[in-house]
């Protein structure tokens, strides 16, 4: 098994058991998997460099319905409004329909998903 320490780069699927997440790779190149337990050494001296994207900010946003919605229990789900507060999730047309915050890797709200409760 492998001993040596390395930084956690990101999470990828396992060809050996399917799995979408459970392998992780490091930045020594090396990869395992928590579902079936593979590894799989680098290849060569290989090593992962950290590179930075700089996003660029959306143009035109416009400020819609969707930020519009109040924090209220979801009955047909069973959840509490203090959740759907905790979680950002809001109702209009007095629960119709529920609004659900969608998130990047840097926790930065990129969208929101409309579901219709009929």
């Amino acid at each position: 098994m492998w001993e040596e320490k390395s930084n956690f780069v990101k999470h990828l699927p396992c060809d050996k058991c399917g799995s979408s997440d459970a392998n992780s790779l490091y930045e020594d190149g090396n990869q395992y998997c928590f579902s079936c337990e593979n590894f799989i050494p680098a290849k060569g001296n290989q090593s992962m460099v950290e590179t930075s994207v700089q996003k660029a900010p959306i143009q035109g946003v416009i400020n819609n319905v969707f930020s519009q919605g109040e924090y209220a229990p979801l009955p047909n789900r069973s959840i509490k409004a203090e959740v759907c507060k905790k979680f950002g999730v809001t109702v209009l047309g007095g629960g119709q329909k529920h609004i659900y915050p969608y998130y990047d890797q840097d926790q930065t709200h990129v969208g929101n998903k409309l579901r219709d409760v009929a």
